[in-house]
């Protein structure tokens, strides 16, 4: 399954005229112990091979890494939320998820919070709903910005320089918002004894 989820979010920056050859240009690719049994088909529409592709992974793999792929800031299929879309182009691999792509990741983390365990009779599919298993941890009180360089102002710019630190600007104040609604500070302890912020940092890496 591995293989499968690697080239598919290693993949997604490319682009493609039928949106279901971002999946079937990558089968050849893939061992045939890990196709999870997905064959080409036109006749099946995009939106179905993208379910029948994140079903096999998750039954394949009983993880639930393929929640942590990449999801574009408006969707252009109209598919369950738990199924990556496969077809928007130009998005990139997320921090949380160079430890499966170990070539972009300069840490070399291995850090697993969960160790070598799995979700055992936690997961099941029926038709397009993903029903898992989990404990309440927390309340969400409060969501921050996207980290979405696409704005007015960088559509509009045609100087590089200017590009650049809109880019720069929207960067650092997408983290100070992403800091202000953590409500980290130096100094103050996270409920595992380390620092806040540091822990805040880690996060931001995907650590």
């Amino acid at each position: 399954y591995m293989g499968t989820f690697q080239l598919l979010v290693s993949h997604m920056a490319a682009v493609a005229t039928d949106p279901r050859d971002k999946v079937y240009a990558l089968l050849g690719l893939v061992a045939s112990r890990m196709n999870l049994g997905i064959e080409v088909d036109y006749a099946l529409p995009t939106v179905d091979l993208y379910v029948k592709v994140a079903t096999s992974i998750i039954k394949a793999s009983e993880y639930l890494d393929l929640l942590s792929a990449p999801r574009p800031t408006h969707a252009n299929l109209l598919l369950p939320s738990w199924v990556p879309d496969w077809s928007a182009a130009g998005l990139h691999p997320t921090p949380l998820l160079w430890k499966l792509l170990p070539s972009l990741n300069p840490l070399e983390n291995n850090v697993h919070a969960s160790g070598g365990t799995i979700s055992e009779n936690s997961i099941s599919i029926r038709e397009q709903f993903l029903e898992v298993q989990g404990w309440d941890f927390d309340i969400i009180e409060e969501i921050g910005p996207a980290m979405d360089g696409k704005n007015d102002g960088i559509r509009n710019a045609r100087n590089y320089f200017l590009v650049s630190m809109i880019r720069c600007t929207s960067f650092i104040t997408t983290l100070s918002e992403w800091r202000r609604v953590s409500r980290c500070r130096s100094g103050k302890l996270y409920p595992n004894g380390e620092d806040s912020f540091d822990a805040f940092l880690q996060v931001l890496h995907g650590d």
